[in-house]
């Protein structure tokens, strides 16, 4: 039981920093392309 909810923990935790991480290398592409593509919203 304690085995699982750590294992659970630490997968949260590995999940949310590695989306933090995608999230700050692709933010200034994003906003590059945004810039280029003026009518189109890119999400």
């Amino acid at each position: 039981m304690n085995r699982s909810s750590n294992y659970s923990t630490s997968y949260k935790k590995n999940k949310t920093s590695g989306f933090r991480k995608f999230s700050q290398n692709h933010k200034g592409r994003k906003i590059l392309k945004m810039r280029r593509k003026k009518g189109r919203k890119v999400l």
